[in-house]
């Protein structure tokens, strides 16, 4: 999972993007550990990020989703709050990893329950911009922290064609999407849903049955590379992703 973490080209960019260390000293049991205790995508990435900064031997994590209130009322959580060791600048990091299918009116999670374009602007309005608020300024003042810049570490796949946008990342990853019964022949291997955020070789992946009741990752046992099944009639059907 780090080699996919800090191999994977970025999602997004917008502001400044994030680059990540290769990976260094890294406690790889007790990053199991924290692992283990979560099976969200979206926690499990940051916990990875986490690892490679902590381990790197250029960062040092001053915060990690550090819930920030002012007058009883929460403004957010910024994902990292980092000192960059090398320049000893503060960095506010905003981390996300996505998967998104095409469509003509947009980019679709797989469960239908998010755009990407709905992320973009969240993240664009709101959480990048979150500790140039002054109530968020406050806060960093009792740490003694004023951060530099705002950085954005986004990773993930788009599978299949949709709208184009100047904050898609250059070289994004991508794939394509297929109804079940339409994937074309070949030897295609299924990923479990903590497997879309690792690098797994085809060969310790089960042979895809072709069906699907859930959007399913797939791979390409030859190329490597990934795509999506949906059930027939995503995303109109009734099912979402498990």
């Amino acid at each position: 999972m780090l080699d996919w973490v800090a191999s994977t080209p970025a999602l997004l960019q917008i502001g400044d993007t994030a680059l990540l260390p290769a990976p260094g000293q890294i406690d790889l049991a007790a990053l199991g550990q924290q692992l283990a205790a979560t099976a969200r995508l979206g926690q499990r990435f940051e916990l990875l990020v986490a690892a490679l900064l902590s381990g790197s031997g250029r960062y040092q994590i001053l915060a990690q989703d550090c819930q920030i209130t002012a007058q009883g009322r929460t403004l957010g959580a910024p994902d990292l709050i980092v000192r960059d060791l090398r320049s000893g600048e503060i960095e506010h990091w905003e981390l996300t990893v996505k998967f998104y299918l095409g469509l003509a009116s947009g980019w679709l999670g797989p469960g239908k329950r998010d755009w990407l374009e709905q992320k973009a602007a969240h993240l664009k309005t709101r959480q990048l911009p979150l500790l140039a608020r002054p109530e968020a300024q406050a806060w960093l003042a009792t740490k003694g922290w004023q951060p530099a810049r705002s950085r954005l570490c986004s990773h993930g796949i788009l599978f299949g064609d949709g709208p184009s946008y100047p904050w898609l990342a250059p070289g994004h990853q991508q794939g394509q999407w297929f109804e079940a019964g339409k994937l074309p022949d070949g030897d295609w291997r299924a990923l479990a849903r903590w497997q879309w955020i690792a690098t797994t070789p085809s060969s310790e992946l089960a042979a895809f049955t072709g069906q699907c009741q859930a959007p399913i990752m797939v791979q390409d046992g030859c190329s490597g590379l990934r795509h999506m099944v949906v059930p027939a009639g995503w995303p109109n059907n009734e099912k979402g992703e498990p």
